[in-house]
């Protein structure tokens, strides 16, 4: 087995009897579970990046009321 072809789902499959096609449709299927977990972390990272956001505006307005006591933008438009 090329070094290139060593995946875990080859190497640890019982089911694999050492067939090249049987390589071929492992990888493609790592390949696209790559792809998925990929797209997974990117989704968290900006839903991570925007809660901080959020946490961040709401402390530095609760900040801004309290020491200046000034409402924030939206707040005042709101009313």
């Amino acid at each position: 087995m090329p070094v290139i072809h060593l995946l875990p789902e080859a190497v640890c499959n019982d089911n694999w009897n050492g067939d090249d096609d049987d390589m071929d449709d492992q990888l493609s299927n790592s390949r696209n579970t790559d792809n998925s977990l990929c797209l997974m972390y990117a989704i968290i990272a900006v839903e991570l990046f925007l809660i901080i956001t959020l946490v961040a505006k709401f402390s530095y307005d609760s900040w801004r009321y309290i020491r200046h006591d000034q409402l924030p933008w939206i707040a005042t438009k709101l009313f």
